[in-house]
């Protein structure tokens, strides 16, 4: 199936669970920008192909579907994981770093995801991680991320420690959910900033591994006035279409790799005071 974006736009709200077929169209038009018309034809598309299928007023995924794409993915992660390890796939060696730059914040986001994971495998499952950052908008930003995160971590039963260094209404309503979905696997705290960062920038610490995210100071503007600005999730429709146009928006983004175990633990170190697990 090629799928067009339309067609992912509908497949991304279906991954939540089952829509009534005309709120559904309705939604996809308005954050999208296409004709309710054209939303329809998608969706016709995508029951032709039997990858959705609709039952009175409503719409689902297609099971037999979503257990064909999940071999598939099973499939290419195994692949991923056997072709090579992180260090040699990344060229990170001691004392040294990987800079990469992005143009978008959905593109920094697919790899940083990526490549964490990829960073996990090699780190042993009594190390916490640590998540450093101005806000977390991860579930209603790229919620196909966010979610993928969870997984893992409900998987591993690693331990995560969240520091933001913000505390805004939004955050706290985001903390407060992920509390509910990992119990004691994870751990935050708000409102602090002990690696004195800017708003621009985002940390993870894994084992020897630190990840340094920085955004567009557009776009981290953006996002940093959106936090301000809301207190509800799920995001009303004019909201989603505002968080669509940020994620869109165009800049310089640069994701730093680095695996220095001194440096980590000096890090570690700063960061333990603000939880309660030690």
């Amino acid at each position: 199936m090629r799928t067009g974006i339309i067609e992912q736009a509908i497949l991304n709200q279906l991954y939540t669970g089952s829509w009534r077929v005309a709120d559904l169209v309705e939604y996809i038009s308005a954050v999208t920008n296409v004709s309710v018309q054209g939303v329809y034809k998608a969706v016709r598309k995508l029951k032709a192909e039997e990858v959705v299928f609709v039952y009175g007023k409503f719409i689902a995924l297609s099971g037999i579907w979503i257990a064909q794409e999940k071999e598939k993915l099973l499939f290419a992660e195994q692949a991923y994981k056997s072709a090579v390890d992180f260090d040699e796939l990344t060229k990170v060696k001691k004392s040294k770093k990987m800079v990469t730059s992005f143009n978008t914040l959905n593109e920094i986001d697919l790899f940083w995801t990526h490549s964490y994971f990829q960073c996990a495998e090699q780190v042993d499952i009594s190390a916490p991680s640590y998540s450093i950052q101005p806000h977390d908008w991860y579930p209603y930003v790229r919620p196909e991320t966010d979610a993928y995160w969870i997984q893992k971590h409900l998987e591993t039963k690693r331990l995560s420690r969240i520091l933001l260094t913000h505390c805004g209404v939004l955050d706290m309503v985001v903390l407060k959910s992920r509390k509910k979905e990992l119990g004691k696997l994870i751990e935050y705290t708000m409102g602090e900033n002990p690696l004195k960062q800017k708003s621009t920038t985002y940390y993870n610490l894994l084992g020897p591994y630190i990840f340094k995210a920085e955004f567009d100071s557009v776009v981290a503007s953006k996002l940093d006035r959106f936090v301000a600005t809301h207190s509800r999730l799920p995001l009303q429709i004019e909201a989603q279409k505002e968080i669509e146009q940020i994620v869109q928006t165009k800049g310089i983004f640069k994701l730093t790799i680095e695996k220095s175990e001194e440096k980590a633990k000096k890090m570690e170190q700063k960061l333990k005071k603000y939880f309660q697990f030690l």
